[in-house]
C-alpha cells in the first residue's frame, strides 16, 4: 500500500500539520484479498433500512459483505435494531455500533464488543432519549454531547467521531476543539480517517486533527446504498472483534480507502432525498 500526503490548504476552520502521519492511512482502493491474508478487515460505518435516509435491506447487506469476505459494523442513526436484526442472521460478519446524534447535533459513533451491550446501552440510554414530536425528528436525539460521552464512559466501547469535517450542521470539529469542550475530546478514542461521501481535503483534515490529538483511526464506507460497502475499511492484525476493538484502542489499527467520485456521490445523494420524501409523505405524529 503506497502512503499519500498532500497539503490541505489555508483554512480559517480546519487544522494545518506541516508533516502529516499518514503512516497508518492509505488513499487507495482496497485490495481486499490481499489485506484479509495477514487483517481483520472491517467496514465500520454502514447503515440499514433502519436509518431514517436508508433502504438498505440487511439481506443484501450480508450478500455483500460475504461475496467481498468483510465484516461490517451497522451504525444506523440513533437505533439498535438493524444491528441486531443483522446480527440474527449474519453473525460472523456483523458487528455492533450505533451513531448517535447529540442535541447540538454532533454524531458520535460507540462500537461496543458485544451486542447485549449495544442493546443494554440502547433501550437505557438513547431510546429514552429520543425526541417525540415527529417522525422527522428520528434523526436527533435530546441528549447533550456531555451526558452521552459521560454515560459512554462508563460502557465497555470504542467512541468515534465520525465525519468531523463534513458540511454544518453536521461538522463536528469546532465543537470538539473549543477549549469548553476539552474534556469531552478527551473521553473520544478514535476519529474517522477516511469517509467515502467526504471529499479529499476533508478526511485530509481529519488524520491531521487525530495525529494533533493522538486519537486512533477508523475508516468506513458510510453507505447508505449497499454497492459502497467494503470501499473504505479499517484493518488490524486480529483473529476476534474484542482483539480487533483493543488494536484500535491501542492505535494499531489503519485504514485504506477512497473517496466516492461525484456522479456516486449524485447518486447517492438522490436516493436519500427520495427516502426523505417517503418520510415526509407518510409523517405522522407520535402517539404519546
Amino acid at each position: 500500500m503506497a502512503d499519500c500526503c498532500a497539503n490541505i490548504g489555508p483554512s480559517t476552520d480546519i487544522p494545518l500539520c506541516d508533516h502529516m502521519d499518514l503512516r497508518r492511512v492509505h488513499f487507495e482502493r482496497p485490495d481486499l484479498d490481499v489485506l484479509r491474508k495477514e487483517h481483520m478487515v472491517v467496514d465500520m460505518h454502514f447503515h440499514t433500512k433502519y436509518s431514517y435516509d436508508s433502504s438498505n435491506q440487511i439481506d443484501a447487506i450480508v450478500r455483500r459483505a460475504r461475496s467481498l469476505k468483510v465484516q461490517v459494523a451497522i451504525t444506523d442513526h440513533n437505533t439498535a435494531a438493524g444491528a441486531l436484526a443483522a446480527r440474527r442472521l449474519a453473525p460472523d460478519v456483523i458487528r455492533p455500533g450505533i451513531e448517535i446524534c447529540t442535541a447540538e447535533g454532533k454524531d458520535v459513533i460507540p462500537y461496543f464488543y458485544t451486542f447485549e451491550e449495544l442493546d443494554a446501552f440502547y433501550r437505557r440510554v438513547v431510546l429514552p432519549g429520543m425526541r417525540r414530536k415527529t417522525s422527522l425528528q428520528s434523526n436527533s436525539t435530546r441528549i447533550t454531547a456531555e451526558a452521552l460521552l459521560d454515560e459512554l464512559s462508563r460502557e465497555n466501547c470504542i467512541v468515534a467521531l465520525p465525519h468531523p469535517f463534513a458540511v454544518p450542521p453536521r461538522r463536528s470539529y469546532p465543537f470538539f476543539s473549543a477549549p469548553r469542550h476539552a474534556l469531552l475530546l478527551r473521553r473520544v478514542h478514535a476519529i474517522e480517517a477516511i469517509n467515502a461521501t467526504m471529499t479529499r481535503k476533508q478526511n485530509l483534515a481529519s488524520v491531521g486533527w487525530s495525529v494533533q490529538h493522538g486519537k486512533s483511526l477508523v475508516g468506513g464506507s458510510d453507505g447508505h446504498t449497499v454497492s459502497p460497502l467494503g470501499d473504505v475499511v479499517t484493518l488490524a492484525h486480529a483473529d476476534t472483534w474484542d482483539a480487533f476493538l483493543d488494536e484500535i484502542r491501542a492505535g494499531r489499527a489503519s485504514v485504506v480507502g477512497i473517496e466516492h467520485r461525484l456522479p456516486h456521490k449524485m447518486l447517492n445523494a438522490t436516493r436519500m432525498l427520495r427516502e426523505k420524501a417517503r418520510i415526509i409523505k407518510n409523517l405522522r405524529p407520535y402517539r404519546k
